[in-house]
């Protein structure tokens, strides 16, 4: 965008007149978005794509910190998860986006501190402008099965499962078993 500014002096137009053009360049403008809401084990990791979209002006850095990551509305994450950036800072393409996009890595558990069963609404703020981008994150019970099956004489013999988990008791899902 070029536009033009004249200069006039004196009291007829056109007299001592000055064209100066000026080129005013828009502002760096960026959205973020992210691949979506996340379901992670306790005591794993899960990972969220950042999308860094340029939309004005002339593309930047825009950087991530895992101190920026936080519950939505709070300060920090819950009790036992902690946060962690690949690619970053990046710089998206002009008109398009990073590549390679950031990804944000969450653990659920820190220390022996193990992060609570429940679904957390996670914000995402970056470092260059404060932007910000918002997923749900799961945390679902880490469920260990042990069987074992003891030979009988003869005929069809039951089998008996018994599963333990670390979860409410309110909790409910389906559990799948596949037998060798």
């Amino acid at each position: 965008f070029t536009p033009k500014v004249f200069v006039q002096r004196g009291a007829a137009a056109g007299e001592d007149r000055v064209d100066a053009p000026i080129t005013i360049n828009p502002v760096f403008g960026y959205t973020l978005d992210n691949s979506g809401n996340m379901t992670v084990v306790q005591k794993q990791s899960g990972t969220v794509s950042i999308r860094v979209t340029h939309v004005s002006g002339t593309p930047g850095p825009v950087a991530f910190d895992p101190a920026r990551v936080t519950i939505t509305g709070q300060t920090g994450l819950p009790a036992g998860m902690t946060a962690s950036f690949a690619n970053t800072p990046c710089t998206p393409a002009s008109g398009g986006d990073c590549a390679p996009a950031p990804v944000l890595t969450l653990r659920t558990n820190q220390n022996d501190l193990i992060t609570p069963v429940g679904t957390y609404d996670i914000t995402v703020r970056d470092n260059t402008l404060g932007k910000t981008t918002a997923f749900q994150a799961t945390v679902v019970s880490q469920m260990s099965v042990e069987v074992s099956v003891l030979p009988v004489s003869s005929g069809p013999a039951p089998l008996v499962v018994q599963l333990e988990a670390d979860a409410p008791p309110t909790s409910h899902g389906n559990v799948y078993f596949v037998i060798h």
